[in-house]
């Protein structure tokens, strides 16, 4: 299922009888990007490149909700020209790194970010490896 946002944000969902088991967030566009307040890691917007963010339901974690929504959404995105998902996973999510790594995923960058008060800090610098998860 999917939503759209008067500012471009793409919400695709999997429920369960009535219930939201998960959701993916995409952002497509800046706009998007701003108003989701996700973190401000660089994309190529001109090469079909998005950002995205999900949360899945405490009462449905590790049953494959996470993985299952992002290969029907990436399905939907590839047809409206959005190619590339860049995600942004610490690394001490455990979790999100084993269901991300069965993809044919890279880690192509590694970043800092800080937020002290209303400051926001982010470095980002690419990996010279270009590892495959």
């Amino acid at each position: 299922m999917l939503f759209r946002s008067q500012r471009g944000a793409i919400a695709c969902c999997t429920l369960v009888g009535d219930e939201l088991a998960h959701v993916m967030w995409v952002a497509p566009n800046d706009s998007a990007r701003d108003c989701m307040r996700m973190l401000p890691m660089s994309i190529d917007i001109s090469q079909g490149e998005y950002c995205a963010s999900g949360r899945t339901n405490p009462k449905y974690r590790r049953m494959g909700f996470a993985q299952y929504t992002s290969v029907r959404a990436v399905e939907v995105l590839r047809e409206r020209g959005l190619n590339r998902d860049r995600y942004a996973i610490d690394q001490r999510n455990v979790a999100s790194l084993l269901t991300f790594g069965r993809f044919e995923s890279k880690v192509c960058g590694e970043a800092h970010h800080m937020k002290l008060l209303w400051w926001r800090f982010w470095k980002e610098w690419p990996t010279d490896s270009g590892v495959a998860n």
